[in-house]
């Protein structure tokens, strides 16, 4: 985790969940990056104590411009979608490379959301 978080130095995340996970607020109203680039993949890394697994998944950025209406990733019946984080596609083109949702939860669990 704090490596990935480590190429992304001082940045805040575009989105801020409160301590169970819910959507806070996003701070998609904050200046986009001079000559930001046009991320190509959308990775997630997950962490569940109660496994001890980390669980990785990336997705190419083209296929989010492709998918239906109502697709959702689903993590162990945690349900996620674009629209629940208050994001568009657009939103990760104009921002470029970012970390979209950094979160530790009090019971351990940890979600890094990034694009690049």
């Amino acid at each position: 985790f704090e490596a990935v978080k480590a190429g992304f130095a001082g940045q805040k995340p575009l989105i801020e969940l409160d301590r169970n996970g819910r959507f806070l607020r996003a701070h998609t109203d904050r200046p986009a990056p001079v000559n930001a680039t046009t991320p190509n993949d959308l990775h997630l890394l997950a962490f569940d104590p109660s496994d001890g697994r980390i669980v990785r998944f990336s997705i190419p950025f083209w296929l989010l411009r492709r998918r239906p209406a109502n697709a959702t990733i689903d993590l162990n019946g945690n349900r996620m979608d674009l629209e629940d984080l208050r994001l568009t596609v657009d939103d990760l083109e104009r921002y470029g490379p970012a970390v979209i949702v950094d979160h530790s939860a009090p019971d351990g669990q940890r979600i890094l959301v990034w694009a690049k």
